[in-house]
């Protein structure tokens, strides 16, 4: 079959339905002119490599010639890659969740010729039989609705822009008029008090047993438990939320108990079965935040069970980085897919699940591996009794011998490399390729494992030399080819901070390019009268685009910080590294702040990264060129940020807040128990 435009694609979502009956267009304003000059209705069909029920759409209706033919006939089709066009999804999510009250992919949204959507839907069956009307009926029904109810569309899609231009200038909204008057360097931006309110919200809704949020499904909230480690020191609550949580995702199924890393979520409370994407945005957080918690356990315990788990979580997980994801060139891709073949079809799991007997081959003759792992059988996999496809959980895993297991795991190992992998999506996207490079700093910078640190640099160094034409960044490329889509403030937000973490390291020496550039470059996008991420005096997470008729800022940190609290943390920790010539990075940190404390209050656990960054404010600031030294500030809970440019003379560390410095200390003995003062001080 003659293949449609998205041949030239550098989504590998999209090349996958290049060969597809369907006349596929890529965004792009050609499509909504022809559709204006045909006189259709635009279809806007968005997805990613790794969504399980986009490839099921895909073979059931996209391949189909007679489903091709009522939409080539009726219908311009634009296909989309959600995470090439982060702003073109958003625009369309919103406008799902105002139709329908609900969101997902894949997002199949109908428009006028303007990109307004009348009306839009996720997964459509190709028969009937699952309770939702079959795609062929559905898109008779908009059909005929074009052709003989404009009226009707027209005031559904007058209404839906009105509401979501209203969400788009809420969400977006300036400080508080008043509010920046009262903000000074030695005051909270978000007051003591709203913290704990904050974390005794997400208290309420903590589940004791298996921990998380809520019920099924569960995704890891990385960002929220890296928050709460913040007050781990004073507060018991959060500290058991953090262990109860990790512990339990770490002995689940939903972490790869043979490779290393975490699947997208559970689909039980229990973290025992997953949907078995694994995706480099989730991994990333992940690393950072049980690289969070070794550095707490190990410095309150180093010989506990939960200082055992979370170290094995950041070997295990940094691990998985490395062997699976990287890229030619140092760079990590994006995501690996759920789907694999098993027999003649590609099923979800099928690389990751096990048989019964499969595992008692494996723990033939060992006891001890026995207690450790465990079965869940997966739901829908067709099968029952001894063939039916399981999760391999680890209940053992710090209690059992870990050392006895490596022969069960090596013989797995072997058994699940004789099948075929999933595929893996190579898109290098800046923001989550610079988060992931922060993860593997911080976690080399703190195990003393320089393999890692190399890693992260090597990723960082890859965005650096793929994604960056001149002094702009692009959202992605794939093999060196761009994507269409510009960085987002996410994406800026995501390289800054990964160049910060590499100014951390001793003898890297990137501090010229953070502080000749970046400093800059806060104060070219923040401009309130010519800020790229500024209109109107609101700040944006994207650049204007024609095509998309309403823009905002979403407020919330999901597997990701939102583009304001990311932004906030890169200038927080500018301004740290800089404090004689950071006064604008400190405003826009503490404006940035300050504006999202409302969402904060309303919806806790969508404000992870804001609560992590808020209790950062008046983080200190160790300068030092010795590496011993530096080891000890990596490794201390406090989190310091270590300045190696500036010489604090041959085997000295200054600890600064701000501009307070305090005596010089030559010992590690010295410099952790300022640190801990300081910490105790902080916490009061």
């Amino acid at each position: 079959m003659d293949a449609n435009a998205l041949h030239t694609s550098t989504s590998p979502y999209l090349q996958s339905h290049a060969h597809q009956p369907v006349n596929w267009h890529m965004w792009g304003p050609e499509a909504f002119e022809q559709a204006r000059a045909r006189n259709v209705p635009v279809l806007v069909s968005i997805g990613y490599s790794t969504c399980h029920w986009c490839h099921v759409m895909a073979r059931e209706s996209f391949s189909d010639v007679a489903v091709a033919k009522v939409l080539n006939d009726n219908f311009v089709a634009i296909k989309i890659d959600r995470e090439e066009l982060p702003h073109v999804d958003e625009f369309y999510m919103n406008a799902l969740q105002a139709l329908r009250g609900q969101g997902g992919w894949p997002l199949n949204a109908f428009t006028d010729h303007q990109g307004v959507p009348f009306f839009a839907g996720t997964y459509f069956p190709s028969h009937t039989g699952r309770g939702l009307p079959t795609f062929i009926q559905v898109l008779q029904a908009v059909t005929n609705t074009w052709h003989d109810q404009q009226e009707q569309i027209s005031a559904i899609t007058h209404r839906l822009r009105t509401q979501l231009e209203a969400t788009a200038d809420s969400t977006t909204a300036s400080v508080p008029e008043g509010e920046l008057a009262n903000l000074t360097a030695d005051q909270p931006t978000i007051p003591a008090d709203e913290l704990t309110a904050w974390s005794e919200q997400l208290a309420d809704r903590f589940d004791p047993v298996s921990g998380g949020f809520g019920g099924a499904p569960k995704f890891p909230p990385s960002m929220v438990l890296q928050a709460l480690m913040q007050r781990a020191d004073f507060d018991d609550n959060a500290l058991t939320m953090v262990r109860t949580t990790l512990h339990n995702i770490a002995t689940g199924g939903m972490r790869d108990q043979l490779r290393g890393g975490i699947a997208r979520y559970s689909t039980d409370a229990q973290w025992h079965v997953p949907h078995f994407e694994k995706m480099l945005s989730d991994n990333a957080a992940y690393l950072s935040a049980v690289t969070s918690w070794w550095v707490w356990e190990h410095a309150r315990d180093p010989h506990s069970v939960h200082a055992e788990v979370a170290r094995a979580e950041v070997v295990a997980t940094a691990g998985f980085l490395l062997a699976d994801m990287r890229l030619p060139g140092g760079g990590l891709a994006t995501a690996l897919d759920a789907d694999s073949p098993l027999g003649p079809e590609s099923v979800e799991g099928a690389f990751y699940t096990f048989t019964r007997s499969h595992v008692e081959q494996a723990l033939a003759q060992m006891a001890d591996a026995n207690d450790y792992f465990a079965l869940v059988e997966f739901p829908h996999s067709g099968m029952e009794g001894d063939e039916a496809r399981c999760a391999l959980i680890a209940p053992g895993r710090g209690v059992s011998d870990n050392a006895a297991v490596q022969p069960a795991i090596e013989h797995l190992r072997a058994l699940q490399e004789t099948r075929t992998p999933p595929k893996r999506d190579n898109k290098l996207i800046t923001e989550d390729a610079c988060r992931a490079a922060v993860a593997l700093v911080r976690a080399g910078l703190v195990l003393g494992e320089s393999e890692l640190v190399d890693a992260g640099a090597a990723t960082a160094q890859s965005v650096l030399d793929n994604n960056r034409v001149g002094e702009r960044l692009l959202r992605s490329t794939t093999d060196g080819k761009p994507g269409p889509g510009v960085a987002g403030l996410a994406d800026y937000a995501a390289l800054i901070r990964a160049l910060e973490e590499l100014h951390q390291v001793v003898g890297v020496g990137s501090h010229e390019l953070t502080r000749a550039r970046l400093l800059p470059l806060i104060e070219e996008l923040f401009d309130t009268a010519r800020g790229l991420f500024v209109r109107d005096g609101h700040v944006h997470d994207h650049a204007p685009d024609a095509l998309v008729p309403t823009s905002g800022a979403n407020p919330a940190d999901s597997v990701v910080p939102c583009g304001r609290t990311a932004f906030a943390e890169v200038a927080l920790l500018l301004s740290v590294l800089s404090p004689e010539s950071g006064a604008e990075a400190d405003r826009v940190a503490r404006e940035l702040l300050t504006a999202g404390r409302p969402f904060m209050q309303s919806t806790p656990r969508a404000a992870g990264w804001q609560a992590y960054v808020a209790m950062r404010m008046n983080v200190p600031r160790v300068s030092t060129r010795d590496s011993e030294l530096a080891r000890v500030a990596y490794a201390h809970p406090s989190q310091p940020v270590v300045d190696t440019s500036d010489d604090a003379g041959a085997g000295a560390a200054v600890v600064c807040v701000g501009t307070r410095c305090l005596q010089p200390a030559t010992d590690a003995h010295t410099l952790r128990e300022q640190l801990d003062e300081l910490s105790v001080q902080g916490s009061n």
